[in-house]
């Protein structure tokens, strides 16, 4: 499975490996718009499992929020393909 997102500048491998394919599928989704209803509909999975996936995302980036962690991968100049 292709990677929705990669570092820039390419330098920080271990960054762009801090997701798993699911949560980088999720946090790609989520920026994009997409409700977790929605989300789970196009990824064939639980609205739970959406919101598990995202929690993990949340807590691996330290922020409050989905919408924080979308902010914190383009801080990270992670971008989304």
């Amino acid at each position: 499975m292709l990677s929705f997102y990669h570092e820039l500048k390419g330098s920080d491998y271990g960054q762009r490996q801090m997701l798993s394919a699911r949560e980088n599928e999720v946090l790609y989704w989520a920026s994009m718009g997409k409700t977790y209803q929605e989300i789970a509909l196009i990824l064939d999975i639980r609205l739970r499992t959406v919101k598990f996936h995202m929690r993990n995302v949340v807590d691996k980036f330290e922020v409050a929020n989905a919408k924080h962690a979308i902010k914190r991968a383009a801080e990270m100049r992670i971008y989304y393909r």
